[in-house]
């Protein structure tokens, strides 16, 4: 019983790790799915998406509002 438990818990965390590396924010794919990439993230961008602001050393950290790096601390510059 104990021993089923843990495979059970260990092949949803590995399936929780694998949903969440195919759906990075910044709309890249791991490549697993053979480069399909993300569905909701393919096509051209809407004109109501407004400005990002991305680190100047540290570009896959990006988010739709001002503030500091999680990586360095460094402000977000804005980024159309």
């Amino acid at each position: 019983m104990i021993r089923k438990l843990f495979v059970t818990t260990v092949l949803s965390a590995a399936t929780i790790l694998l949903v969440a590396a195919c759906s990075q924010n910044d709309g890249s794919c791991c490549g697993h799915c053979g480069g399909k990439g993300n569905p909701k993230t393919e096509g051209p961008p809407s004109s109501a998406v407004e400005a990002e602001y991305v680190c100047p050393m540290h570009p896959e950290v990006r988010q739709a509002s001002p503030g500091k790096c999680t990586k360095c601390g460094m402000e977000l510059e804005r980024k159309q």
